[in-house]
């Protein structure tokens, strides 16, 4: 599959932050191995805490969830044994993300000091071009991501292109139509991330451009500019979803 500048320079970027994480992960089994040996755990525990915050700061959950130890738990050889097979599964698990632009690409975003600039890398030919950014993450996508979502995503997606087509001065009726319907789609998001119907990374980009959509239409209303001159990212995000959909459906053409 071809690869655009931006997969090629999130596939960089995961190649060292997944050998980063990888690291990190081996300090978790080493530290597991010596506490199963040992009478006194305390410093152990002390040092598996700051490891997997370390981890968790750095990745979020995005490569799963670690094992949640208690000082008490810590203490138990059987959690012990079961927590190091965790980690040794979530381990394995890195050399399957290594070529997955969905989990790097999240894995890419949370890394960002300032996470809007991931959108700016957002040409038109990383929005639709064949082997670019979203045909690819639409790639990853095809057997994660159900259909159904996608399109319950997708009316409200042509909601708020509606509503932007009708756009007249700084109406704050409209304001507030396009606000409601971004803020209708937080809930539908993380339910379906519960339910297992869209993978938990995916569901951070949504949540990454839905903030930026917003901050955007809080500044309209704090500078008073015109809707339409302000609302760049909203758009982004409406070509991105769109894009994304007729990708998903190329994958899927019987769903």
């Amino acid at each position: 599959m071809p690869m655009s500048k931006l997969c090629n320079r999130i596939l960089a970027f995961g190649k060292d932050f997944l050998e980063e994480l990888s690291n990190d992960l081996d300090l978790l089994l080493e530290i597991l191995d010596k506490a199963l040996n040992s009478s006194n755990k305390e410093e152990l525990y002390q040092r598996y805490r700051e490891i997997t915050e370390s981890i968790k700061a750095k990745a979020g959950d995005c490569i799963g969830s670690l094992p949640n130890l208690t000082r008490e738990k810590f203490e138990n050889k059987k959690v012990l044994e079961n927590s190091r097979k965790k980690v040794e599964d979530l381990k394995k698990n890195l050399r399957k993300f290594k070529e997955n632009c969905l989990i790097l690409s999240c894995l890419f975003l949370l890394r960002q000091e300032n996470r809007y600039k991931f959108f700016s890398l957002l040409s038109n030919e990383e929005l639709y071009r064949p082997g670019f950014y979203v045909y690819r993450l639409s790639y990853d996508l095809r057997s994660s991501l159900k259909a159904t979502q996608l399109r319950k995503f997708f009316n409200l997606i042509k909601k708020i292109e509606t509503d932007i087509k009708h756009l007249k001065g700084t109406n704050p009726d409209k304001l507030q139509d396009i606000l409601k319907s971004i803020l209708r789609m937080y809930p539908l998001i993380y339910y379906s991330e519960a339910r297992n119907l869209i993978p938990k990374p995916f569901l951070k980009i949504l949540v990454a451009f839905l903030n930026r959509a917003e901050d955007e239409l809080e500044k309209v209303k704090q500078e008073g500019k015109p809707l339409n001159e302000c609302l760049s990212e909203l758009r982004k995000f409406i070509e991105f979803m769109n894009s994304l959909v007729a990708y998903h459906k190329y994958f899927n053409p019987k769903d």
